[in-house]
């Protein structure tokens, strides 16, 4: 996986849908699910090692970042809503997340959460390691 910290991660997929004028809806109706992501990244990296892997890497890494985008789109309603957000951003000058964190936590996720979309195990991501104080 591409080496970007979360906070990129998630203003590249923020432009982008704004860009093409995507709402986060249409782009998590569409999303895979966490056993649809985890057979694609499988595939790839089965592959050969040295082969270039454009394409369907980045068609992962937009995967993850329309999912991180959802989930930011829920907290974001949570909070005008009065109610508390699932996560939090974290402080300046923490520790960052990268794509390879990311790729590792949901490599690592139990079988019976394969059949969640993955913007519901993003949620639960950001949950687990952006904890609000």
């Amino acid at each position: 996986m591409i080496k970007r910290p979360l906070a990129i991660l998630m203003a590249i997929g923020i432009a982008a849908s704004a860009a093409l004028g995507h709402s986060v809806a249409a782009a998590s109706a569409s999303a895979p699910t966490l056993g649809d992501w985890l057979a694609r990244d499988s595939a790839l990296r089965a592959s050969s090692a040295g082969a270039p892997q454009g394409d369907r890497l980045k068609a992962l890494h937009q995967d993850i970042v329309r999912a991180l985008v959802a989930a930011q789109a829920a907290d974001e309603a949570d909070r005008a809503a009065g109610r508390a957000p699932a996560s939090c951003k974290p402080k300046t000058g923490s520790s960052q997340l990268t794509a390879d964190d990311i790729g590792k936590w949901l490599r690592t996720r139990p079988p019976a959460e394969h059949r969640l979309p993955l913007a519901d195990i993003m949620k639960t991501f950001l949950r687990e390691r952006l904890q609000c104080q």
